[in-house]
């Protein structure tokens, strides 16, 4: 799930996503579309956008959930729809008032799985400052 403001960075982060799977994909935001799919060596990754969405249902009516589970998925806005995700990674963008470029990322996670990666990621962050 992907939160934070209009320009946030949160399609950004999705074009790096798709770059750091070893596709040169042009990545674009689905605000309009929705969802967009992009074919990659190490898999599928779905990109949606909640935006325009006004409920949980209308999330459901698209009928991605067949895809979700088979696709590396990030999902904007995803605050809007993360009732649907039991288990999911949670990436915050939040802007620095003091320089419109720079983003604080706070990274967290729901379900085991989740907290066993973000645990590990936090010891090898601690290892590199140190």
């Amino acid at each position: 799930m992907l939160k934070g403001g209009l320009a946030g960075g949160k399609t950004t982060f999705v074009k790096a996503l798709v770059r750091a799977t070893g596709s040169d994909a042009d990545v674009t935001s689905p605000t309009f579309t929705l969802a967009h799919f992009y074919k990659t060596p190490i898999g599928t990754v779905l990109h949606v956008d909640a935006y325009r969405l006004s409920s949980l249902a209308e999330f459901r009516d698209l009928g991605l959930d067949e895809y979700i589970g088979d696709c590396i998925t990030a999902v904007e806005w995803g605050d809007r729809v993360e009732r649907d995700f039991p288990e999911h990674l949670s990436i915050d963008f939040e802007s620095v008032a003091s320089v419109d470029t720079t983003r604080k990322v706070t990274i967290g996670g729901l379900g085991h799985r989740w907290i066993a990666m973000l645990d590990d990621l936090q010891q090898q962050v601690k290892k590199c400052v140190e």
